[in-house]
Order: C-alpha cells, then structure tokens, then sequence
C-alpha cells in the first residue's frame, strides 16, 4: 500500500512518460549529431591522406534507422503495455523500485486467475486478490508505461545494428571489381532485411541494456557515488522501503552529467578519454556532449 501509494499521483506518471519520451529524442539527436562528427572527421582524414578505418564511425543513417524502427514498434509496444497492465506481470515490472516482489495482498493481479479464485470456492483468497489488484494500479501504470518504452528502445537497438551491417556491405560491394550501384543498393536492402529480422544472440542482449538504460533502469555501475548509493541501501533490508526508488534517480543525474557538466566537472579525466577514443567511440562522446551542453546551454 504504502509503495503504490508513492505512485498515486498522476504527476508522477506525467513526469515518468515525459521523461522517457525526452530521453528517447535525445538520444535520437545524440546519433545524429555523432553521425556529423563522423562524417566530418573522416572527411577531413580523407582529404589528409590519413588512412582511417571507413566502417569504424557512426553514420547520420543510424538516427533515420532508429526512428524508423519506434516508429515501426509502435504495435508491439501498445500490445506490451496492455498486456502488461491488464496480467500485472512483465519481464522488468516495477524495476523502477528497490524491491523484487510487491504482491504482499493476495495471490493473483489477473483478473482471469482472480475469477478461478472464486470459480474454486477460494472466496476469501479471491477478496484479498481483488483488494491487492485494486492497489496496485499505481504500479501497474508505471510499469506499462515503462515496458511501452522499452519495447520501441529494443527495436530502435535493433534497427540501427541492421544499418550498420548493411552501410558495410554496401561499401564493400561498392568497391568489389565489377559491382555496379545498383548491386551496392541491393546488397544493403538484403544486408538490412536479414539483420533486422534475424538479430543475432548478441544484438538482442545488448538491446535489452539498451532499453534498461532508456528507462533509467540499468544497474548501478562502479563509481564512487554509485557504489555510495548501494551501500546506502545495504545498511538495513527496511532501506528498501524507506527509500524505494534509488536506481532511476541515480540513472538519471548520471545521464545528465554525462552529458553536461562533465567537461567542466572533471577535465583532465574527459581529456583523457577524448584523447584515447577513436573512430566510432570518439563520434558518440562528442555527440553527447555537443547535444547535452546545448539542451543546457538553451535551459541557461
């Protein structure tokens, strides 16, 4: 009661659609961004005559391939979401607290198992059901709102890998002996095809973290104030309901930071690793930055 009460006003669920929704445009404009950073940084390699690797960069296709594919995801995530809300039950519900299982009311939170309840003459275990489904609509809002989100961020994931597969077969098909423009063209639409509906193991895993990240649901990494947070949370097992909801907001000042003040905040560390990154990583570094510091720069 006292966890979906937190979440019983609408504020809060405003505040968690808008805030997912943001992030999702943000990091939209992120790819964009590091796709000019790599156009324009491997430009200038080639009129250099450095040698550079062509496939190690971020292409401006990938934002057009990711909006493509929350858009095309837009079915799958309204199906989630509903049977998310309607079951009560989904891979990640209620990830956003600190604690694994809410059902303390009750056995059940689908309606169809609550009506067996009392089809089997369990009237009292039935009541209890209908109390504990009842409150925790809170909770059930906030995860099918999540879940909708996750699914249109698994599928931007997968569509984004399936173009770039698909750019590295058309620019080796396009400097094959004999190719022609046409047979790039077609080698890209194949490439893509296949990749998007045939992800391999290792594009699904990480597009599942893709979506955790996009929701602020990740797991606490290693630095100090993260590990600071967990330890926080360690002290008592009654921390986890005195502070339930740690992880999102952690995610989320980490996410702005990142994108922020992180230039201003510790310099010498980001020389650093502007300095080490190369190719595809030093694109997506300075998109962040170049888009974080402008979203704050207009807020300024």
């Amino acid at each position: 009661i006292y966890i979906n009460a937190l979440l019983s006003s609408p504020v809060t669920h405003m505040v968690n659609f808008a805030s997912n929704l943001a992030f999702q445009f943000k990091t939209l404009a992120d790819t964009g961004v590091a796709g000019l950073v790599g156009t324009i940084r491997t430009g200038t390699k080639k009129l250099a005559g450095q040698e550079f690797d062509e496939f190690d960069r971020v292409f401006v296709g990938e934002a057009a391939a990711e909006l493509v594919g929350g858009f095309a995801s837009q079915l799958d995530a309204l199906t989630l979401m509903s049977k998310t809300f309607l079951d009560g039950q989904a891979p990640d519900l209620l990830t956003k607290t600190e604690l694994e299982n809410l059902n303390a009311i009750g056995k059940h939170r689908n309606l169809s198992d609550i009506i067996k309840q009392f089809k089997e003459g369990d009237v009292t275990g039935g009541a209890l059901s209908v109390i504990g489904s009842y409150n925790s609509l809170p909770g059930r809002f906030l995860a099918a709102g999540d879940e909708y989100f996750k699914v249109i961020s698994r599928r931007r994931f997968i569509y984004k890998e399936a173009y770039k597969e698909a750019m590295k077969a058309y620019q080796v098909t396009k400097k094959a002996d004999g190719s022609t423009s046409q047979d790039a063209i077609d080698q890209f639409v194949e490439t893509f095809v296949e990749a998007m509906e045939n992800p391999e193991e290792g594009t699904i895993e990480a597009a599942k973290q893709f979506s955790k990240r996009m929701t602020f649901q990740q797991e606490l990494g290693n630095s100090l104030p993260e590990i600071g947070v967990k330890k926080l949370m360690e002290i008592s097992p009654f921390m986890r309901y005195i502070i339930p909801f740690v992880r999102t907001p952690t995610n989320v000042i980490k996410e702005a930071l990142g994108s922020t003040v992180l230039v201003a905040a510790r310099p010498i560390k980001f020389y650093q690793q502007l300095k080490n990154a190369s190719g595809r990583e030093f694109d997506q570094l300075v998109g962040k930055l170049l888009v974080g510091n402008s979203i704050a720069a207009t807020m300024v």
